[in-house]
């Protein structure tokens, strides 16, 4: 266990023994066992030669891409105003259901280029704004009641 990132994930999924946690020394770069500190999955700036800032950012990072490891998928969510309904399929493609006239019209979409990326991630990721988490049930029921 040497890479910071490994520590952040082995801490994330519960199976890091803080008490057991050595850390690099910076007077002689030897590891040593931490004494009555407290452990955070996260890099930290003495132990990198980067921005306060820089590092901030590269924590959210690695913790949005640990959530995006652990997620299931199909995800489903739905817009604000109940129009639409989303079937995410993976991180590349989703299905959209929209309620157009009172017909139901059936997108498939994959994405090849990074917007259309960014929107995917978007939609599991920052979805409080435009989007309702919803489960399978709720789903299927949208469908069945429409078709």
């Amino acid at each position: 266990m040497n890479s910071f990132v490994e520590l952040f994930f082995l801490k994330a999924e519960g199976t890091l023994n803080p008490k057991n946690l050595k850390t690099k020394n910076a007077n002689n770069g030897k590891y040593r066992k931490k004494d009555n500190e407290s452990y955070r999955p996260s890099i930290h700036k003495s132990e990198c030669s980067i921005g306060k800032a820089a590092v901030k950012k590269l924590n959210a990072l690695l913790t949005k891409t640990y959530q995006l490891c652990r997620m299931n998928f199909p995800q489903y969510r739905r817009y604000l105003n109940g129009m639409s309904y989303f079937k995410i399929l993976n991180q590349e493609e989703f299905m959209e259901y929209k309620l157009t006239a009172n017909q139901l019209e059936e997108f498939h979409f994959k994405a090849k280029i990074l917007p259309d990326r960014n929107y995917i991630a978007d939609m599991l990721n920052d979805y409080e704004q435009h989007w309702e988490n919803i489960d399978e049930a709720t789903f299927e029921a949208f469908i069945a009641s429409r078709t």
